[in-house]
């Protein structure tokens, strides 16, 4: 959960301030690789990450400033208290809250996770309702509320990334020979004219990075822990994840780009119902339903969104779940069949088998062979 609007207000923080001479990193989607973290790769600012090849310098820019971030562990006793804005640093806010209801500006590029629980935010007149396993993307600009309500503590994390080292990071990703180019392919996503988007944490090379950080941070909650290695790599992921986004709202054919990023948004909507839903019998006139959209409108726009049919993503989603299981030790064949959503282990042999190569019976053999 992201802290409250409050009054600027000085107050002693923790900041944590990059060398000036830190060296940074090339931003090219080629280059993303899996970001394995530990207590010791999250804090080394002073060595580069494996997933980045050393280019360039950016305190050679006309416009570098050492980056600052603050960092902050938010109870409910201290919610309501001042921090610094978003637009004078880099902020991460570790939560774990039974309550709170907020008016928002997001003044950076800001990430919510949820890592247990339930969150519901409203951006821009849209409500988005972040689960545990979920994480939300919104831009500057945007403007809306935040609620967290329940029983049980919710456990999340809010980052919120500096329009500057955004801009930094963008321009080295189009063009790595020169860090400081004034273009920048992103001015879209700081215009905020783009809708938030929800992701599943387990989809995403950003998703991972920051289950990683969640449970780093959770066990320490330290400030050194927040290098400046780690905040080019969450900015990075950002702009990956919307990079894949805006392929997916320009392959709707529309002319307005505002009707593009609407039907995008609902396909997403039928998406999340699938996420949620896919062991159970799924009538798809069902999902097209929740979606707002005809079924025919919906299985032409979701095939063009992600490749795949709504009957082949709801196959691959079983299928998988059904491995996962198997791989686990734990579950025979058929109750792998019938927990994955199939009606008999006959229909979820043949299409095992058909995806993966092996049979079932023998995939988990293999495992408890190991």
């Amino acid at each position: 959960m992201s802290h409250p609007r409050s009054p600027r207000k000085r107050q002693k923080s923790f900041l944590i301030c990059a060398p000036k001479g830190s060296v940074s990193s090339a931003f090219h989607p080629a280059r993303i690789r899996h970001h394995h973290l530990s207590h010791q790769t999250l804090h080394s600012s002073n060595q580069t990450p494996v997933c980045y090849k050393k280019l360039t310098d950016p305190s050679k820019s006309l416009n570098f400033r050492p980056m600052t971030t603050q960092f902050n562990v938010l109870t409910q006793k201290n919610l309501y208290e001042p921090h610094l804005a978003p637009d004078v640093a880099n902020i991460v806010n570790v939560s774990k809250l039974h309550q709170a209801s907020n008016e928002l500006r997001f003044r950076g590029f800001s990430i919510r996770i949820v890592q247990d629980g339930q969150e519901t935010y409203t951006v821009n007149g849209t409500t988005y309702q972040v689960n545990a396993g979920q994480y939300l993307l919104t831009q500057p600009q945007s403007r809306g509320a935040g609620l967290i309500d329940s029983r049980k503590a919710v456990s999340g994390m809010c980052i919120d990334l500096l329009p500057s080292i955004m801009a930094q990071v963008a321009d080295s990703w189009l063009k790595p020979e020169q860090p400081d180019a004034q273009h920048n392919p992103f001015d879209l996503l700081k215009s905020g004219e783009l809708k938030a988007h929800r992701f599943q944490v387990s989809e995403t090379k950003l998703g991972q990075l920051l289950a990683q950080m969640g449970q780093i941070l959770a066990q320490q909650p330290d400030p050194k822990l927040i290098s400046q290695s780690l905040i080019y790599a969450l900015s990075e992921g950002y702009l990956f994840d919307y990079q894949h986004i805006l392929k997916q709202i320009k392959s709707i054919n529309s002319i307005k780009t505002s009707t593009r990023q609407e039907l995008h948004r609902r396909v997403s909507v039928g998406r999340d119902y699938i996420d949620a839903h896919f062991r159970e019998a799924l009538d798809i006139a069902e999902v097209a339903q929740v979606a707002q959209i005809s079924e025919y409108h919906f299985f032409r726009l979701f095939k063009a969104v992600y490749g795949v049919s709504p009957h082949q993503f709801i196959l691959q989603k079983r299928l998988n779940f059904g491995k996962n299981l198997l791989q686990s030790g734990h579950c025979a064949v058929t109750d792998a069949a019938l927990a994955s959503g199939f009606s008999d282990i006959y229909s979820f042999s043949k299409a095992f088998k058909k995806q993966f190569g092996v049979a079932p019976s023998e995939c988990k053999y293999r495992i408890s062979n190991r």
